[in-house]
């Protein structure tokens, strides 16, 4: 194919259906050979069996020209919570195009895009991709990253720490919201916690995850209701993982944060859609669903 013109008549897009999976996860590889062919037969498993809402597709699309895949962007809806004023959001995730079929690279991300009453995310993205967001109308939502050793943090006297559970007293008052986001990350094999200071129970999900070319493990924060909540309690979650278990801990800023010391990193998150993301709120993303 290399040297010779393609026919736009001759590449398609589609939803990946199950028929897809072996191609889809094959195609990944291929362009992010950087994880193991195992991560992304996992990754596949994983949105196979997940929640996924209606009229959404469960796993992305697939470009194809003459029945042979040559590209995949993975995408993961997330269904609306309107307890906690959500709507319907969808990660886009990898998105890999053989080299001669980048002109066509565009074809799956509008496909994905048309969903006008949805609000995408596009959580890591490449440096060398930022522009062309741009064009398709995202926006920054988050500057990047604060880099914290959270046991350098005071803890909050009096607040007790313990784990997610169903039966517990703590877990049982918080909403019907909150404990389902602890559960549904829980499975997912996410940190849930739940914290409990003077003002009642607060829900926190953790994540381990490398950054910095897959290099430094932290302990990244996925949810809580606001960030300030986190701030206030940062020292007592880092006393209570440990500093073998959370000797750094990563959360979502737009700069510096009065109550955490660190190092923020530059690692910008986008949106494209009708409700700006919270910082603080990465549940039922790529990051925790995935692993990435």
């Amino acid at each position: 194919m290399a040297g010779r013109a393609v026919s736009l008549a001759k590449v398609l897009c589609r939803p990946i259906s199950e028929d897809d999976l072996a191609a889809a996860t094959q195609i990944l590889y291929e362009g992010f050979a950087e994880r193991p062919l195992a991560f992304w037969q996992g990754a596949i498993r994983k949105l196979a069996t997940r929640s996924s809402p209606d009229g959404y597709p469960r796993y992305g699309y697939l470009l194809i020209s003459d029945s042979a895949p040559v590209g995949c962007l993975l995408t993961i809806f997330a269904a609306a919570e309107p307890e906690r004023g959500l709507g319907v959001r969808c990660s886009l995730s990898a998105h890999y195009t053989r080299a001669q079929f980048r002109p066509f690279a565009s074809l799956m991300t509008m496909r994905a895009l048309r969903h006008k009453e949805v609000t995408y995310l596009n959580l890591t993205p490449a440096p060398q991709t930022v522009t062309m967001l741009e064009a398709h109308g995202y926006q920054r939502f988050c500057a990047g990253g604060l880099l914290i050793a959270p046991q350098l943090t005071k803890p909050l006297p009096g607040v007790t720490v313990e784990p997610f559970c169903t039966d517990g007293a703590a877990t049982k008052a918080l909403s019907g919201a909150d404990r389902t986001t602890l559960s549904d990350h829980a499975d997912m094999g996410c940190i849930s916690l739940v914290v409990t200071g003077p003002d009642g129970p607060m829900p926190f999900v953790l994540q381990r995850r490398r950054v910095i070319r897959n290099l430094l493990p932290v302990t990244q924060l996925i949810y809580c209701r606001q960030i300030d909540d986190f701030a206030r309690v940062a020292g007592n979650l880092g006393r209570h993982l440990g500093i073998f278990r959370a000797p750094l801990m990563l959360v979502d800023a737009d700069g510096p944060m009065p109550a955490l010391h660190g190092r923020m990193l530059q690692l910008p998150k986008y949106y494209k859609g009708p409700q700006r993301p919270r910082i603080g709120d990465l549940s039922y993303t790529e990051l925790p669903i995935l692993g990435v």
